[in-house]
C-alpha cells in the first residue's frame, strides 16, 4: 500500500549507464551492483505509478472537522487515460511488411518470407504479448520484452519465444557513449529461501549471479560450456545480442498520465469534499434555540436517540425566539459539478485523450474530430509510435536471428533468407474509418503507378498488408494490366497520336476563344448583335 507521505519526484525513468565498454566475467558483478542501485530508484517510481493506475490514490489532505465523516473518493482518470492510449495505439494487430522490392532476394521471396514470419508471430500470440509489454510502458514510461530461442518447440509453431517482462524486476544497462548501446539485460527473481538470482544477458554470454555477490554453483560448473540444444543453462548466448528489449514511451521516459497527477489528486479532493458535504448535510447537527426537551414522569430529559444537538438561549419571556433547525451549509452543487467536469476535461486534454461532448448541428466529421481532441490524440500517437517502432524492429531482428540459429527451424524455411533491412513495422489505427474514401484512394494510387503494397500501407485498412497483397496479387496484376492496355489504346487512336495532340490543341484554342468572347474579364461579354466593340476591354 502507498503511504500518504510518499510522493516521489516523478520526472521520467533514469537510463542506466555503465562506464565500461564491454561486460566480461571480471566486471559483470561490479557493473550489476552499480546498475541495481539505480534500478531501485526507477523501481520505486514504477511501483508507485502502477498502483496509482490501479486506483491506489491517497488524498493529500486530512479532514480536521467532523472526522467521523471522511469519505475518500478516487476518480480514476489514470486508468481511463491508460486504457484509451493502449487500445488506440496498440489495440490493432502489429505486423511486419516488406520495405521495398529493391533487395538481394526477389520481391516474391521477401513477400513469402515476411508472410511466414508473421504466421510465426501469430502462433506466438504476438498481438496480445505486445499489449502486455506496452501497457506498463504507457503507465510507467518503460517496458521490457525477451526474445529467445524456443525451448519446447512444437511442430508447425514458432521456433522463438517472445516473453513480456515485469518492469519491476527487469532493467537494461547501456554504455556511456553517444550511441547508448545496450551492454546487458537483467532479469531477477526471489526464491523461497530468500536468495535472489540475477540472470544477465550480454551480446555473447549469459551469467547467473546469486545475491549480487557471486556466480551461482550452476554457473560455475558450466561456465565454459556452450549453449547447445537441450541445455539452456550454459554461458554462450546464441542470439549474439542483448536479447532483452527496453521500450520507452517517449524520449523523456515518462508515463502517459504522470504529468497530470497533481491535477488528478485535486479532482479526488474536490469530489471527496462534495460527497462529504452531502453526507454531513444528511447527518446534520440540529440546533435548538430558546426551547427545552420534554421530560418524563420521573423528570428525566427525553432527548433524541440519534444525532447531535446544540442547545442555546438568547432571550427571556417575550424576547425568546424558539427555533429548531439543522445546521447545514448551502452549497452550489451545480457549480461544483460543472467545475469537476471542467477539471476532468482539462486533464484528458493535456493527456491527449478525446473528450466526449455533444456537438451542434452542421458540424462535419473532421470538425467534430478536431474539436473533441481526436486530432491531438492521433498526432501524439503518431509521434510515440515512431519511438516504439525502432524497438519493434529490434524484436524482429532478434526473432529472425532465432530462426537462423535454432536447430528446430524446418529445412527450407525461407525466413532464413530474410534480412532485417527488408522489414518494416506496420502499426495501424482506426483501420475501419471511412472505408469508402480509402477504397477510392487505393484505386487511384495503383492506377497511377504506385506499387499496390505501398498503397495498402497508405490507406491503413488491413492489419496485415503483406498477407492481403500476396492473396490479392494475381487479381491486382490482372486489373492493372487491363487498365494500362486500355490507357494505351485510348491515347493512340490515330497515326503516331498526332491527331490526338491536334484535337487537344484545337480544344484549348476553342476554350480560349469562348472565354475571350463571353468573359467580361478577358474580352468582355458580347450581348449585342455587333458585339461590344471593345467597350469593356479595360
Amino acid at each position: 500500500m502507498i503511504s500518504e507521505n510518499f510522493r516521489p519526484q516523478l520526472n521520467g525513468r533514469v537510463r542506466i549507464i555503465a562506464d565500461v565498454s564491454e561486460i566480461t566475467p571480471d566486471n559483470v558483478i561490479k557493473v550489476l551492483q552499480d546498475a541495481y542501485n539505480i534500478h531501485l530508484a526507477n523501481r520505486a517510481h514504477i511501483e508507485y505509478l502502477l498502483k496509482y493506475e490501479k486506483g491506489e490514490q491517497p488524498l493529500k489532505r486530512k479532514k480536521t472537522i467532523r472526522k467521523d465523516i471522511d469519505v475518500n473518493v478516487v476518480d480514476n482518470l489514470a486508468n481511463e487515460i491508460t486504457n484509451f492510449r493502449v487500445s488506440y495505439k496498440w489495440g490493432n494487430k502489429i505486423t511486419f511488411g516488406q520495405r521495398s522490392n529493391k533487395s538481394g532476394n526477389s520481391a516474391d521471396t521477401d513477400n513469402d518470407a515476411i508472410s511466414q514470419f508473421n504466421e510465426m508471430l501469430e502462433s506466438e500470440h504476438f498481438a496480445s504479448k505486445i499489449v502486455e509489454a506496452l501497457t506498463p510502458m504507457e503507465i510507467a514510461g518503460i517496458g521490457f520484452m525477451l526474445v529467445d530461442i524456443k525451448r519446447d518447440y512444437e511442430e508447425g509453431g514458432s521456433v522463438f519465444d517472445i516473453v513480456p517482462l515485469d518492469p519491476l524486476t527487469t532493467f537494461v544497462v547501456y554504455d556511456n557513449t553517444v550511441y547508448h548501446r545496450p551492454l546487458m539485460g537483467v532479469i531477477y527473481s526471489e526464491h523461497d529461501n530468500g536468495d535472489v538470482v540475477y540472470t544477465a544477458f550480454t551480446k555473447d554470454r549469459r551469467y547467473e549471479i546469486l545475491n549480487l555477490t557471486q556466480f551461482t554453483e550452476k554457473g560455475k560448473e558450466k561456465r565454459e560450456r556452450r549453449w547447445t540444444e537441450g541445455d539452456r543453462s550454459g554461458e554462450l548466448n546464441p542470439m549474439k545480442a542483448v536479447n532483452i528489449i527496453e521500450f520507452s514511451r517517449s524520449y523523456d521516459r515518462t508515463g502517459c498520465f504522470e504529468r497530470q497527477i497533481p491535477a488528478m489528486d485535486a479532482i479526488n479532493i474536490l469530489e471527496s469534499d462534495l460527497v462529504n458535504d452531502v453526507a454531513q448535510n444528511t447527518q446534520a447537527i440540529w440546533w435548538m434555540n430558546d426551547a427545552d426537551f420534554p421530560t418524563d414522569e420521573k423528570g428525566n430529559v427525553i432527548k433524541p436517540k440519534s444525532g447531535q444537538w446544540i442547545q442555546t438561549y438568547t432571550g427571556k419571556g417575550e424576547n425568546k425566539k424558539p427555533l429548531i433547525q439543522p445546521l447545514v451549509i448551502t452549497t452550489d452543487y451545480e457549480g461544483i459539478l460543472n467545475d469537476i467536469k471542467f477539471q476532468r476535461d482539462i486533464v484528458k486534454q493535456k493527456a491527449n485523450c478525446p473528450v466526449a461532448m455533444t456537438t451542434g448541428g452542421g458540424s462535419t466529421g473532421t470538425a467534430t474530430s478536431m474539436s473533441n481532441g481526436w486530432e491531438a490524440a492521433e498526432t501524439s500517437a503518431a509521434m510515440e509510435t515512431e519511438v516504439v517502432k525502432a524497438k519493434l524492429l529490434d524484436v524482429a531482428k532478434l526473432a529472425i536471428t532465432a530462426v537462423k540459429e535454432s536447430t528446430d527451424t524446418p529445412k527450407g524455411c525461407i525466413i532464413r533468407k530474410l534480412s532485417p533491412a527488408d522489414v518494416q513495422v506496420n502499426v495501424m489505427r482506426k483501420k475501419n474509418y471511412d472505408l469508402a474514401t480509402k477504397a477510392n484512394t487505393f484505386a487511384t494510387l495503383i492506377s497511377h503507378g504506385v506499387h499496390p503494397r505501398h498503397a495498402l500501407i497508405a490507406i491503413e485498412a488491413f492489419p496485415d498488408t503483406t498477407l492481403v497483397y500476396n492473396d490479392s496479387k494475381e487479381n491486382i496484376d490482372k486489373y492493372l494490366k487491363a487498365l494500362w492496355e486500355k490507357n494505351e489504346n485510348t491515347s493512340d487512336t490515330s497515326e503516331g497520336g498526332e491527331n490526338a495532340v491536334k484535337d487537344v490543341e484545337n480544344s484549348a484554342n476553342q476554350d480560349s476563344s469562348m472565354q475571350s468572347t463571353n468573359s467580361p474579364i478577358i474580352g468582355g461579354s458580347d450581348t449585342s448583335t455587333g458585339g461590344n466593340n471593345g467597350t469593356n476591354k479595360k
